[in-house]
């Protein structure tokens, strides 16, 4: 996955889209049903072809990830029959929220991204040989430069990096040596670890 144009440009668009989300979660009271539908849906489609042809591969992970961006009680409401259309609206409304929620995410994730953003650097390609520790300080680079109170996928940042994992399970003893040095607070999952960098890091 490469980005086609300049960083700035994407996160500029990126940065619009949000403030159209947003119009949309401001205005979405005082609009009818069938007129919120439209503006939503072509806000959506408007979103996804631009990360469609600006990320040169068609349903990658950031178009996945906002067509997926849906409030948990999307799918309990899914499962019942829905006949108001102030319920529509108030769901809609909701997954506009999580949907400028991953946009801000991804506006921040694609600025450390330095193989989809400069793939051919010198700096990327001698990555493929990085040692544990190169690897360490790369993590905990990139997590001080996203410098936020969200945790980050550690495997999903060493990717976007141009750093390819020897074996399943290396992304997490990497997050775990860093937590253990005291540099960051990390949050397991099955085949996953999500990091942030640690407030004392961040205030040295």
């Amino acid at each position: 996955m490469k980005l086609e144009i300049e960083i700035s440009e994407f996160q500029s668009t990126v940065g619009t889209f949000i403030s159209q989300g947003e119009n949309l979660k401001n205005t979405y009271r005082d609009l009818s049903y069938d007129v919120l539908s439209e503006n939503f849906t072509e806000w959506k489609s408007v979103v996804i072809s631009y990360l469609d042809n600006t990320l040169n591969e068609p349903n990658n992970m950031f178009t996945k990830g906002f067509k997926q961006a849906k409030p948990i009680s999307y799918m309990i409401q899914n499962l019942t029959k829905v006949d108001s259309n102030e319920e529509l609206k108030k769901s809609m409304y909701n997954e506009v929220l999580e949907k400028i929620s991953i946009l801000k995410y991804f506006n921040k994730l694609i600025k450390i991204s330095d193989a989809v953003t400069i793939p051919e650097s010198t700096k990327v390609k001698e990555r493929v040989n990085y040692t544990t520790k190169q690897k360490l300080d790369l993590i905990l680079e990139k997590l001080y430069d996203l410098n936020g109170n969200r945790h980050y996928p550690i495997e999903l940042i060493l990717e976007l990096n141009g750093i390819i994992l020897q074996y399943q399970g290396e992304g997490m003893e990497l997050a775990k040596a860093l937590k253990n040095m005291g540099l960051i607070d990390v949050i397991y999952s099955r085949n996953q670890s999500d990091g942030k960098i640690n407030l004392m890091v961040k205030c040295m």
